[in-house]
């Protein structure tokens, strides 16, 4: 679990620090991915509600919204 939470906060800052529609969104799944893996539904979900509000139209949002039913 440690590693996946060190993972999802590594995606967060890159999200962050490198902010762009054509890698934000990728970062935000990953970090959503992570925090799922690490046991963190809340954050997961929040990431991936992120890239569905602010990414809509990337193909991650659609992703996004597959996934969010899953966490």
């Amino acid at each position: 679990q440690g590693e996946h939470a060190r993972a999802a906060a590594l995606y967060q800052d890159a999200a962050s620090d490198f902010e762009s529609p054509a890698t934000t969104p990728r970062f935000l799944l990953g970090a959503a991915r992570a925090h799922a893996a690490a046991g963190d539904a809340d954050a997961a979900q929040a990431a991936l509600q992120q890239v569905i509000d602010d990414y809509a139209d990337t193909p991650e949002a659609q992703t996004a919204a597959a996934e969010i039913g899953r966490v």
